[in-house]
This record gives C-alpha cells, structure tokens and sequence, in this order.
C-alpha cells in the first residue's frame, strides 16, 4: 500500500513539474519584452515558485527543459544564448530554492530571493563578458562598456521583477497545487501575522515598481 502510495505522489509530483515547466515555456513566449538588445520574460518566476513547492532539483531539470524548448523553438541567438539563458534562469532558481528549502516563511522567502537577485547579477556579469563577445561578435571592452549602463541595470530590473512575480504569485499557486493533490500539504501550518504580510506585499511592490521605472528608461 505504501509502495502504491508512494508511486502515487512520484506522479503527481513529476505530472506539477511537467506542467510548471509548460507553463515556464508559454512565460517565455507571452511575456517576452524587449529592452535594447536583450529581453524580459517571467519564465524565471514561474520556475522559482514551482521550486519553492518541489524542490531545488525541480530548478535545475526546468531549467534545463524550458531552455532547450526555447533553442529548438523560438531561439536565434545559437548555442552561445541558450547557454546563457540556461546560467541566467539557473543561478536565479535554484539560489532562491536552495535557501529557502531550509527556511520556509516570509523571512526566508525574502532571504531567498535577496540572495538570488544578488548571484544572478554577478554571474550574469561574468557570464556576460565571456559569452556575450562569443555570439554578438564585439570585444570584451565593448561589452564592459555596456554593464554601467545596460547590463547591469536590466540585470537588477530583472531580478527584481522575477522576485516580486514570485512574492505575489507563490502563495495562491502553491495552495491551489496542493488543493488539488499535485503537491504534498505544507509543512508549516502557521499564518503569517497580518503585519509581516503587509511588508512582504511592499517590499514585493517596491520590487515590481523598481523594475518597471528601470526598463523603462532603459528603453528610451
């Protein structure tokens, strides 16, 4: 019965992951917004919330599928952009999984998301210098020309919005994953106390408002 059991869950659980990483696909395509030569979509907080209900693993294999779906679909950037959104959408995932996997409130939520806006933007940085010259075909100083006044800002941009989508977004989704058996009941049964969940709203709001001024000059 538990072996049963057991299968059980396994499918339900790779069944949310598929579905997440569809849903992390069709991100990709509805809600990509171009910014100079780069582009926006919110696949990154689609996959960070289904990574929040599953687990740091579910990061790295969304990751990977909804990377390779974009290659073979929609992407015209070769091999070289493929790897860089594979490291853009990893880094950002699975730091934010990771931490919060060991700390599962607000607090942690907000550590988990700090940290990974912060990784991101370094690796990105790095990744940048040594990939971008290999696909635009510029030099590395050309590319070091543009972090102060697009790489880096963008950067910033995106992880905030992908934290804030995630802020508002996690909590009705993960409930209505676990309403409907895709997902094991949460650990923790405990409310947040109104007050802290105001502040989590502001902070995400202050994220989203953040974002959205920053694209917006970068895109005059």
């Amino acid at each position: 019965m538990n072996r049963q059991t057991n299968i059980s869950d396994n499918t339900k659980r790779l069944t949310g992951i598929a579905a997440f990483s569809a849903l992390a696909f069709g991100a990709s395509l509805l809600t990509n917004i171009p910014v100079g030569f780069l582009t926006f979509d919110a696949k990154d907080a689609v996959i960070t919330i289904a990574s929040f209900i599953y687990g740091p693993i579910s990061a790295v294999f969304m990751s990977f599928i909804t990377t390779l779906l974009e290659f073979v679909s929609i992407g015209n950037t070769g091999i070289y952009g493929a790897l860089m959104d594979f490291v853009s959408t990893l880094s950002f995932t699975l730091t934010a999984s990771i931490i919060y996997e060991y700390k599962r409130d607000l607090k942690g939520a907000l550590i988990a998301l700090g940290s990974a806006s912060t990784f991101y933007t370094i690796v990105m940085m790095a990744a940048n210098l040594i990939i971008t010259p290999l696909y635009m075909g510029v030099s590395a100083s050309a590319v070091k020309a543009m972090i102060p006044t697009m790489l880096l800002p963008f950067n910033v941009a995106k992880a905030f919005m992908n934290s804030a989508l995630v802020m508002f977004l996690y909590k009705p989704t993960s409930r209505l994953v676990r309403r409907i058996g895709f997902a094991k009941p949460s650990d923790s049964n405990s409310t947040p106390a109104r007050r802290d969940a105001l502040i989590f709203l502001s902070i995400a709001g202050a994220f989203f408002a953040t974002a959205i001024v920053i694209f917006v000059l970068l895109r005059k």
